[in-house]
């Protein structure tokens, strides 16, 4: 079946074999069956300059293509007694010569409109191509005919000009202007290639883990903590602060009228911080951040002096305070535009200490759980 369209007189049109569903009624009932029509389609008009373009592509490689054979037959020729009784790898030997400035040639079209960086491969294309012009000339020395090596050597250096001439028929060369313009919109390009290139292979690393691991791998991973040593000497001490429980092993019973540790730190050795100026809290206020306070020790029956001082046991002590990682996640859950600010108010409700470093400790964080956020 044809379908009638109107036409515009001067434009080129060609029949094209489309097909399409439609209704029919079999027995009562609609059905659907395939048709097939026809339909004129416009043909653009005929470029001639891309018909001669591809036809100077088509000349230059069939040149390339006689060259390489040609070459690589006189150069394996000449290499072919290197290896006694494996002639065929002289042959074989012989495409290193030709592959080198071929390979130029391509990388030259790939870079024909930033000629500073195709530089190094029109230079090493021109030497790959002396290469082997003298290698062509020296076999016809061998063979005692210096002027047919002389004059196949040609074959390379025509099909190497050739290129020349379409290489520069399809490079305009930009004046400075123009070419700083394409340079600075080349590099917002490639900038773009590498974050696309980085954010794949972070994408396809988080995807293992949650395949391995659970969909929460990521945001159960403990954040960087810094080393005794650097904290010390930056005069802040380590964030600990994602510990769950700590247990208590010490040698040495703590001081009469002192209770358990509560600096948050779990025992590990820290250099001393002064601490800030706090409001005393109240004696008979219990501590909030511990559940199984230090146990008394129940009176016993009077018994022989022991010869060494016993230590009353010390049992271990849970940290019930969430952390600041675990803070942070759930506050920004339920509010993604939440401040820093209001995530340091919200660590501190949770029982933290106020610190110095408090505030940057609570930007890290929160960035690791969040790292499209913004700092605010």
């Amino acid at each position: 079946m044809e379908q009638q369209q109107r036409t515009i007189p001067g434009v080129r049109y060609k029949k094209v074999k489309r097909t399409r569903r439609v209704p029919f009624e079999w027995r009562g009932q609609m059905k659907m069956r395939t048709e097939n029509f026809y339909e004129w389609v416009p043909v653009p008009p005929l470029n001639l300059d891309r018909v001669y373009l591809r036809a100077v592509i088509a000349i230059a490689l069939g040149l390339t293509l006689v060259a390489a054979v040609w070459s690589t037959t006189a150069i394996g020729r000449l290499l072919k007694d290197m290896v006694p009784g494996h002639e065929q790898i002289g042959y074989v030997g012989a495409l290193a010569f030709e592959i080198p400035w071929v390979g130029c040639l391509l990388v030259q079209w790939i870079l024909r409109d930033e000629p500073e960086r195709a530089r190094p491969a029109v230079i090493g294309g021109w030497i790959g191509l002396a290469v082997v012009v003298g290698a062509v000339v020296i076999d016809g020395f061998d063979l005692d005919m210096p002027l047919v090596g002389a004059v196949a050597a040609f074959v390379s250096i025509l099909a190497k000009g050739f290129w020349w001439i379409v290489l520069r028929m399809v490079h305009r060369p930009l004046d400075e202007e123009h070419a700083g313009q394409l340079d600075a919109v080349r590099q917002g390009i490639a900038v773009d290639r590498v974050l696309m290139r980085e954010r794949s292979a972070i994408t396809a690393h988080e995807a293992y883990l949650a395949q391995v691991y659970g969909p929460d791998a990521m945001a159960s991973l403990p954040g960087p903590v810094a080393p005794p040593e650097l904290t010390a000497a930056l005069g802040q001490a380590p964030d600990v602060s994602g510990a769950v429980s700590a247990q208590v092993s010490s040698p040495a019973a703590p001081p009469p009228g002192h209770g358990p540790d509560t600096s948050g730190h779990g025992g590990v050795p820290v250099a001393p911080v002064p601490a800030p100026p706090v409001a005393p809290a109240a004696p008979t206020a219990p501590p909030t951040q511990f559940e199984n306070p230090v146990p008394s020790v129940p009176p016993t029956a009077p018994q022989d002096p022991p010869t060494e001082p016993q230590e009353p046991p010390v049992g271990p002590v849970a940290i019930t305070r969430p952390g600041i990682s675990e803070v942070c996640r759930k506050e920004i859950a339920a509010n993604t535009a939440i401040t820093d600010a209001e995530l340091v108010a919200a660590v501190l409700a949770a029982g933290h200490p106020k610190k110095d470093s408090l505030a940057d400790t609570v930007r890290r964080t929160a960035q690791r759980v969040d790292p499209k956020r913004r700092a605010s």
